[in-house]
Order: structure tokens, then sequence, then C-alpha cells
């Protein structure tokens, strides 16, 4: 796992921001269980992902 995050070049900090966010989204999931908000989730993690790969790729 260590080796993932290291070979894309993140932070320890942006690390943990991931985990808690992946956390966070499986946890309101099984306590919403609705298809909206798992809808949601989704382009919520793409946002993410596009905002990661944009803020390497300019580097």
């Amino acid at each position: 796992m260590e080796k993932i995050f290291k070979s894309k070049g993140m932070t320890t900090t942006e690390k943990w921001v991931i985990v808690f966010v992946l956390t966070f989204m499986c946890v309101a999931y099984l306590l919403l269980k609705e298809a909206s908000a798992l809808c949601g989730f989704i382009v919520a993690i793409l946002f993410l992902i596009s905002n990661y790969q944009r803020k390497y790729t300019y580097k």
C-alpha cells in the first residue's frame, strides 16, 4: 500500500485524507443505503481523482 502512494508522489497527509474519505463514504453508505448518496460519492471520488491528476500533471 505504501509503495502505491509513494509512486504517485503523494505525501503522508494526502494519503490519510484519502483513507479518511474512503472510510467516511463506506460508513455513510451503510447508514443511508440510498442510490442517490452512492452516486454523489462516486462523483466526489472522480472529482478528487481528477484534482490530484491535474495537480501532479502541471508539477
